[in-house]
């Protein structure tokens, strides 16, 4: 085995503490695929050096299930070894491991183990081999963190992946929300905002994930290194912020002539611009592969999804109900979500006793659910329209008068990126949903 594969499959392995510990048992090839680890990643040195070290959190909350890591990158084959101490005494050694292989490691605590009582702690990075060793040192304030009163209060604030690289994907930052709250969340640099994500948008209390896809301020993608996002809760009461870092890599890799960071789309594409608000807004995601496959049907269950996010819904978790289907799996991603959406009266099922979660859904039926939900959560009007043909395509007939007020609807209010066809039955795929939901929004 060379370096490089004892290298990639190693780092992925040795973090016991992390998610991916799951790809312990994938090949190079599969490591590379699914995570995006790239060759240029790991500086090869004989001597053992730690680049890249920081935390991700440097002030947490153990009370309040809350955790940070100390990730860094190990440049040689080496001895490892990554303490914490508490007022210079050593508390516990957080991770050990002999001949451990260069790479990048992430250590978790979340202060099951070392520690004593709230204050600063310091950790100490130490790796060594027969060629030299290295070491590095930082702190950690471990404190209560539960406000008083009414006021808002952010907690188990992270990101969803170390490091990000934007050529692949979305960086999410997830966080729990004590009471509801006006959230902005801030991407920053060591002098300035590099982007805003959302600003005073309004959620409710409980679990939150906002998506950056790596764009700064004027849209183009940011560069490789360290940054922060800062996360601000605020109402009547007062306001909560908190902060944590992460890491950019590979930002270069973007190419400049793409849709945001997606490689499938360029920026002259019809749908660019609804692409990347959608996913400003974290409406839509792309794949790990750094697609956003644009001509892909949506299928039922994903247009529900993004039509729910669309309009700031807070889905909360719900398994283990079928809510009287038998082709629904009740611990899918999306049980939630059609859960929710039957609550709203937006869906149905069919006569069968089935609701096809992950049939694709043709354009008609997505502009009823969308429009239906706009009804209820943005409290719009749709006209009756019972005589008139709004596109040569879907005649005024017996068999199409129960979609005639939304075709109209889209008529009237540009909704449909062609003005002469609709074409209801036709699948609805990704760009044209997302462009759907950009011209509703756009048109006021």
């Amino acid at each position: 085995m060379n370096i490089l594969k004892k290298t990639l499959i190693s780092a992925i392995a040795v973090l016991i503490l992390m998610p991916i510990i799951q790809a312990n048992a994938l090949t190079r090839k599969e490591i590379l695929n699914e995570y995006g680890y790239e060759e240029d990643d790991f500086e090869e040195t004989v001597d053992p050096r730690i680049k890249h070290a920081y935390v991700t959190k440097e002030s947490f909350d153990p009370g309040s299930n809350e955790k940070t890591a100390i990730v860094f990158t190990l440049t040689a084959d080496a001895n490892i070894k990554v303490t914490m101490s508490y007022h210079g005494k050593q508390t516990t050694a957080l991770f050990e491991e002999n001949e451990a292989s260069s790479g990048i490691y992430a250590v978790e605590w979340d202060g099951s183990e070392g520690f004593e009582q709230e204050g600063i702690y310091t950790y100490t990075i130490f790796v060594e081999n027969k060629k030299g060793s290295d070491k590095v040192t930082g702190e950690i304030e471990a404190q209560d963190d539960i406000k008083a009163n009414r006021k808002p209060n952010i907690i188990q604030d992270e990101t969803d992946q170390i490091p990000f690289r934007p050529k692949y994907n979305q960086l999410g930052i997830s966080f729990k929300l004590y009471l509801d709250a006006d959230v902005t969340v801030e991407i920053r640099d060591e002098h300035r905002v590099v982007a805003t994500v959302i600003e005073k948008q309004p959620l409710s209390e409980g679990a939150s994930t906002i998506y950056w896809n790596g764009a700064d301020k004027n849209g183009e993608t940011v560069a490789d290194g360290l940054y922060q996002y800062k996360i601000i809760a605020e109402n009547f009461q007062g306001k909560d912020v908190e902060f944590g870092n992460f890491e950019v890599r590979e930002a270069s890799k973007v190419s400049p002539g793409n849709c945001g960071n997606f490689y499938d789309i360029t920026r002259y594409d019809r749908y660019c611009p609804a692409i990347k608000w959608a996913v400003s807004k974290g409406i839509f995601t792309g794949y790990y592969d750094g697609a956003f496959k644009p001509e892909q049907p949506i299928t039922r269950a994903e247009a529900i999804k993004v039509i729910l996010k669309a309009f700031n819904e807070q889905v909360r978790t719900i398994e283990g109900l079928n809510f009287g289907f038998k082709d629904i799996d009740t611990f899918s991603w999306y049980t939630s979500y059609i859960g929710y959406a039957l609550k709203l009266g937006i869906i149905q099922g069919y006569s069968d006793g089935t609701f096809r979660p992950e049939s694709s859904i043709n354009r008609i039926e997505a502009l009823k659910i969308f429009l239906e939900a706009a009804k209820i959560l943005d409290r719009i009007n749709i006209a009756s329209h019972p005589y008139g043909q709004a596109y040569y395509d879907t005649p005024n007939i017996p068999s199409t008068k129960w979609y005639m007020s939304y075709v109209w609807f889209a008529k009237i209010n540009n909704l449909n990126d062609n003005e002469y066809y609709f074409y209801p039955d036709s699948q609805m795929t990704r760009g044209e949903m997302a462009d759907m939901i950009y011209r509703y929004f756009k048109s006021n």
